[in-house]
């Protein structure tokens, strides 16, 4: 549908660029931050190499896989977005979404709602779902409270659940989202910039070429 909505309105995006600007400033970074953001979930899948059946096959597929779809998609809605909408009509929307879904048809635009809040759902289960097994693996090895590694009956880590349920709710109180979104992103960044310069460290290092979960050596470099 977006690929339909695109060859549509192609005519519309011969001067997607008017108005911007080549000097480099504030605005540029702070929309990487937010092009970042809605990036996050890629690392998740690490955190669950415990979790996964055959994770020494899955892991890498899952991620070839995934990563380029995803890519794909969100490339692909945004272009969607400005064939419909002005670059003044995306900036002053609330929801560009539902702004674009009226463009196309009203009745279409009853239904954004219901799909950007089952999205919403889906990506907070899979923030419970991952952050969590980073503070149990924390406390398993010391780096945090014991009481991080511990599981209930079910086999999950219910005290990390519980402090990744409070602490981001402590977030809710946060005046400006746009704030949010820039300040943890940043900090976001530079612990998985930190953890790219330790890998590739490791990665020219003896033992890792016994590592037996492997990817395409260039990939941790982009």
């Amino acid at each position: 549908m977006l690929s339909m909505v695109i060859l549509r309105k192609f005519g519309s995006l011969s001067n997607a660029f008017v108005g911007s600007s080549r000097h480099i400033s504030g605005q540029y970074v702070t929309s990487l931050y937010n092009g970042l953001f809605a990036y996050a979930g890629w690392y998740s899948l690490n955190f669950l190499t415990e979790e996964l059946v055959n994770p020494f096959v899955n892991l890498p597929r899952a991620i070839y896989l995934s990563m380029p779809f995803v890519m794909i998609i969100y490339v692909l809605t945004n272009v969607a977005y400005f064939t419909e909408l002005t670059v003044d009509e995306v900036i002053n929307s609330n929801a560009v979404a539902v702004s674009f879904a009226f463009k196309i048809s009203k009745y279409f635009a009853y239904t954004i709602p219901f799909f950007v809040a089952a999205s919403t759902f889906g990506s907070l289960n899979g923030c419970m779902l991952s952050v969590p097994r980073m503070y149990f693996v924390g406390g398993r090895y010391n780096h945090l409270p014991e009481m991080f590694s511990f599981i209930n009956s079910t086999k999950t880590p219910g005290f990390s659940i519980i402090f990744t349920g409070i602490t981001s709710c402590c977030f809710l109180f946060t005046t400006k989202t746009s704030d949010l979104i820039v300040a943890l992103t940043f900090v976001e960044s530079l612990a998985i910039f930190a953890c790219i310069c330790v890998l590739v460290v490791l990665r020219r290092r003896p033992a890792a070429k016994q590592s037996p979960i492997r990817v395409i050596k260039n990939i941790h470099y982009r």
